[in-house]
C-alpha cells in the first residue's frame, strides 16, 4: 500500500490525471485548467507537510512500527501510541464521511463518464472510469490498513525488545 510521501503524490498524480481526463471528456477542455490549479495546490499542501525532516522521521518510525507490529523503542513510543488511539478514536461516522466524500470526489465524474458514454454511443467517453474506480479501492483499502494495524497495536502491544 501507499506507505511514503511519494506513493502519495504518485497516488494524487494519477487521480487529478484521470479526473481531468474525465472533465475534458464531459465538459471538454475549457475546465482543464482549473483541473491544473487544483493539481498544483494539492501538491502544495502535501509538499508543506513533508517539509521538515523531524516529521518525516516520526511518520516512518510510526508508519514502520504499526506496520510490522515492532516495538519502536521508548523514545517513539508515545508518538505510536498517540497515533494508534487517533485512529481508534476516528469514529464510524467520520469513516462513512470519508467514504462519501471520496464518493462524490471520485465516484461521480466516474458516473458521469459512464452516463455520458451512452447516448454518445461511444465506449471510450466511459474509459475514465476505471482508473477514478482504482483510486477509490485503493484508498478505501489503506482506511482499511490503518484501522486494522491500530486495532492489532491496541489488542496485542509489541514486547519490548529488552522484556
Amino acid at each position: 500500500m501507499i506507505d511514503s510521501a511519494r506513493g502519495w503524490l504518485l497516488l494524487l498524480v494519477a487521480f487529478h490525471a484521470a479526473l481531468g481526463w474525465a472533465v475534458v471528456v464531459l465538459a471538454g477542455s475549457v475546465a482543464l485548467s482549473g483541473m491544473a490549479g487544483s493539481s498544483v495546490g494539492w501538491a502544495a499542501v502535501l509538499a508543506w507537510q513533508l517539509r521538515t525532516a523531524d516529521a518525516r522521521e516520526r511518520r516512518r518510525v510510526v508508519r514502520r512500527s504499526l506496520r510490522e507490529h515492532d516495538d519502536p523503542g521508548p523514545q517513539w513510543r508515545p508518538a505510536v501510541d498517540a497515533e494508534v488511539r487517533r485512529r481508534l478514536a476516528t469514529t464510524r461516522r467520520e469513516w462513512w464521511l470519508l467514504g462519501a466524500l471520496l464518493g462524490a470526489v471520485v465516484g461521480a465524474p466516474a458516473l458521469a463518464c459512464l452516463v455520458a458514454a451512452v447516448p454518445r454511443d461511444d465506449w471510450t467517453a466511459a474509459l475514465p472510469a476505471v482508473p477514478l474506480a482504482a483510486v477509490g479501492v485503493l484508498v478505501h483499502r489503506w482506511v482499511r490498513r490503518l484501522v486494522a494495524e491500530a486495532r492489532r497495536w491496541s489488542d496485542h502491544p509489541p514486547v519490548p525488545d529488552g522484556a
